[in-house]
């Protein structure tokens, strides 16, 4: 059982090495990132937790759901006797109970948990680390909600190699608020950019999934562009649509005087990868933009490279 809220991280992104052995020429434009360009993924910043140092477990709750009391208790255990977390109500009824075991190479731990409302109802958000591993990943979460008086999973732990938009904080102590329209807002990394997609909850239905399975989405540019590559010889292949189909216009890199990152166009949808778990999968991805004011996409890593974005990670 790997899990993690995909919740409020930070990472560290290294530029270095990029244009190793070969000589870089860059000339100033105006850039401009319509879209994403304020990270707005933070930390969530209410923390039920009420574990203290030394201590063998860590109590998240009690919340009252579903005019049930629901405490969720991480057990740290042992090698040998192995790790578990349980959730049960009040009346000592267990509505998960599961024991797995580290390999002693790598590190599995509950990292919190909140009661989560929205206008189709309520349930609990459960977030999950599995440690080493390469930043961004590693995160999971996974939403439970109240079915015929049980609590039940909307889905397995859906991994993320990013971040989410913090949720707003709710009354009491303990409580999130679901964005508008019962929305969370996974950021996803893909290697020079993160594609931001919105989340569907649905507590009636007991559902989770992508809002539009593809599209055009929000995006997250993490660092700073100034300038781009005009060594001799590059260009960029600018398509008027984000179809293979669309014929491309090859623009010289040292005709480029502004640039504005729009948006990416993916097909997004959720995959089972285990038994448990669920993975965010994004592919046939466009990159919007604007040169020299006009509108195009283009997709292409080396296109990337030259106006001037950086590999995360």
């Amino acid at each position: 059982m790997n899990r993690v809220f995909a919740g409020f991280f930070v990472f560290i992104i290294s530029c270095s090495g990029i244009y190793i052995g070969c000589e870089k020429k860059t000339s100033k434009i105006e850039v401009a990132q319509t879209q994403g360009a304020t990270n707005s993924q933070t930390k969530q910043s209410v923390t039920p937790n009420t574990s203290v140092p030394g201590q063998s477990e860590k109590k998240f709750g009690p919340f009252d759901i579903g005019h049930k009391h629901i405490t969720v208790t991480y057990d740290y255990g042992d090698a040998i006797t192995g790790y578990s977390l349980e959730i049960k109500d009040a009346t000592g009824v267990s509505y998960l109970k599961e024991t797995y075991h580290n390999d002693g190479e790598s590190s599995y731990t509950v990292e919190n948990a909140f009661k989560v409302e929205g206008k189709s109802g309520e349930g609990l958000i459960i977030s999950y680390d599995l440690e080493p591993n390469a930043p961004p990943c590693g995160p999971e979460f996974q939403i439970f909600g109240m079915e015929g008086g049980s609590l039940k999973s909307l889905s397995s732990s859906i991994i993320v190699c990013g971040q989410f938009e913090k949720l707003p904080e709710g009354t009491p102590s303990g409580v999130l608020k679901l964005l508008d329209g019962d929305l969370i807002k996974v950021e996803v990394w893909k290697g020079f950019f993160g594609i931001r997609i919105p989340f569907k909850v649905d507590f009636q239905k007991m559902t989770i999934a992508p809002l539009m399975a593809r599209g055009v989405f929000d995006i997250n540019i993490p660092h700073s562009i100034d300038s781009i590559d005009t060594s001799e010889g590059n260009e960029i292949s600018f398509y008027p649509d984000h179809t293979g189909n669309s014929i491309p216009e090859a623009i010289s890199a040292s005709e480029i005087k502004k640039v504005e990152f729009i948006g990416s166009y993916a097909d997004v949808h959720l995959e089972q990868v285990s038994k448990s778990q669920l993975d965010i999968k994004i592919t046939n991805i466009w990159l919007k933009v604007k040169v020299n004011g006009r509108e195009g996409w283009v997709n292409d890593a080396n296109d990337f490279h030259i106006l001037g974005l950086v590999p995360l990670g």
